[in-house]
């Protein structure tokens, strides 16, 4: 244990630097108030906050001046896909403060979490105008197509989010040292858990403490659809089946670093760089039996055009998988439209820091005007009301502030709920900065401290910020992906047989190529490593 500490001061010395920085950024602009250990959270910080947002803006009014042309910035956005009437009032809403501020407005190019890939990619491939765009999981990919542009040499643009981010963080947008985006401010450490209806959990006495595992996962599952015989307990969406996401070791109890893609991944990352394929693991094969015996007894299912928590939210499921950070878990309530409660899969493991949790913004490759791109991303990252404007919608219309305490607490209009009100985003976690969003009642006001702290409290991956160049491997890459969407939705939503799919599964990625991207990714990691060590 004492080695393993030494090992993740030894390998963790810049991301320290960057997790400085975000608490830095928590206390300066209260994004969640300061840090109990440094000072006490109240009105005082709100108004620092406010002043300092203010300067920027003033600054960057003062120098719109030098912005002679206008210019209109396409933005690709992650949205909800359910707030189609309000987003252009919130696009307006947005352009009346960017416009006389920086002679820019921007397009948002809205596309639904299930179809961002495929819509992404073709208009990236067809080149249509796209100025800024966020990768999501696929950074590699979109690397390796000529999709990024090579950002290095703009930095005076994009100065206020480099200072607030900190080296060890932008480096997660690196390739071989040449800066291709600008990652968002958020959770940097994350975990793997199931969400429940606290309600639900209450009616048949169960306690997430209780459970230590997935047997005793089972046996909560049981009671519920007992008590709620019309109901399926848990349930997967349209992002994929309940725990499909799930990467890690069962026996070590270690949630796995997926090194960018899922397609090689180092399954014990605080100890080990060695690459290995996920689905050919013990790890994999046992969640499959899981999920396939789940299914038999009635206690799993998923609807491939409803999110899980949405289904949460119409009473037609009481418990999905979902990403666990103090963030998700409060943004999960809001979703699932009731108070919930997260079991940690890894139950006793610390939060894992990894390069694919730095979600990254990207400037599309045929952009004709970065530099103007980059100036307003950078304003988006200092400014309040826009990121709240993207979060929320219009104050008045869609919310109300309810309360100054720590970044501000917001309401839903009277009648409304999320469920109803008509600017909903569950993506708010994909936008720039996401320590200057208020938080929702029902939540903790003091989210953004608990989440400084929580990055703090992460194990931190020997690959942290390294990115994969898929470009010798794209075609077995896309080849390995077309396989991967083949069986693995299902079979860990337990609609295949793992006896019978499984090896099929496993045979079809080798021919597709898997093993020559685990090969590719770890020469590439171990470069990578070596060049850490001049």
């Amino acid at each position: 244990m004492e080695g393993r500490k030494l090992m993740k001061q030894a390998k963790g010395k810049r991301l320290l630097a960057a997790l400085l920085a975000l608490a830095m950024f928590v206390g300066l602009t209260a994004c969640g108030g300061p840090s109990e250990k440094t000072s006490s959270p109240g009105n005082d910080s709100s108004e620092k906050s406010a002043a300092e947002s203010g300067s920027k803006a003033e600054s960057s009014e003062a120098s719109a001046g030098t912005n002679a042309d206008p210019v209109t910035i396409d933005m690709l956005l992650v949205s909800d896909g359910n707030s189609k009437d309000k987003e252009q009032q919130v696009e307006d809403a947005i352009n009346a403060i960017l416009e006389p501020a920086l002679n820019t407005t921007v397009k948002f190019m809205m596309v639904s979490y299930a179809d961002h890939t495929e819509k992404i990619n073709l208009v990236l491939a067809s080149g249509d105008k796209l100025d800024l765009y966020e990768p999501f999981q696929s950074y590699d990919n979109f690397y390796a197509n000529g999709y990024m542009m090579d950002i290095s040499g703009y930095g005076e643009y994009y100065k206020d989010i480099a200072e607030l981010l900190g080296e060890g963080y932008m480096e997660c947008a690196q390739i071989d040292g040449v800066q291709y985006g600008l990652p968002s401010l958020k959770d940097l450490a994350q975990d793997t858990c199931v969400i429940f209806r606290t309600d639900a959990l209450e009616a048949v006495n169960a306690d997430v403490n209780d459970i230590k595992n997935f047997d005793d996962l089972h046996d909560v599952l049981v009671k519920l659809k007992e008590a709620y015989p019309d109901i399926t307990p848990l349930m997967g969406g349209s992002q994929g089946s309940a725990l499909g996401n799930l990467r890690g070791d069962f026996d070590n109890n270690q949630m796995a670093d997926i090194l960018g893609n899922g397609l090689g991944v180092l399954m014990d990352p605080v100890n080990s760089t060695e690459v290995t394929d996920y689905y050919q693991s013990k790890s994999y094969e046992q969640l499959c039996n899981y999920m396939y015996a789940w299914k038999q007894e009635g206690l799993l299912d998923r609807d491939s055009l409803t999110s899980g928590l949405d289904l949460m939210r119409a009473g037609k499921s009481l418990c999905s998988g979902y990403a666990l950070s103090p963030k998700a878990t409060a943004e999960a309530g809001t979703s699932a439209g009731s108070d919930v409660t997260a079991w940690k899969v890894y139950v006793d493991a610390n939060p894992l820091a990894m390069t694919s949790n730095a979600w990254t913004w990207c400037v599309n490759s045929n952009c004709e005007t970065p530099e103007r791109a980059l100036e307003m991303l950078n304003f988006m990252y200092t400014n309040k009301e826009i990121q709240n404007l993207l979060a929320w919608g219009i104050e008045g219309e869609d919310y109300q502030v309810i309360s100054d305490e720590g970044v501000g607490v917001i309401d839903y209009m009277e009648g409304q709920d999320s469920g109803t009100v008509n600017y909903y985003q569950w993506t708010k976690y994909s936008f720039p900065n996401n320590f200057l969003q208020y938080v929702m009642k029902g939540t903790n006001p003091h989210q953004w401290e608990e989440m400084d702290e929580w990055n703090k409290s992460a194990d931190i991956s020997l690959a942290m910020g390294f990115n994969f160049d898929a470009t010798n491997v794209t075609t077995q890459i896309a080849a390995c992906t077309n396989v991967v969407n083949e069986y693995n939705n299902a079979l860990t939503g337990g609609e295949l047989d793992p006896a019978v799919a499984l090896p099929e599964f496993i045979q079809k990625l080798k021919s597709a190529g898997i093993d020559e991207i685990v090969k590719e990714k770890q020469t590439q990691l171990d470069q990578w490593l070596e060049a850490k060590k001049k």
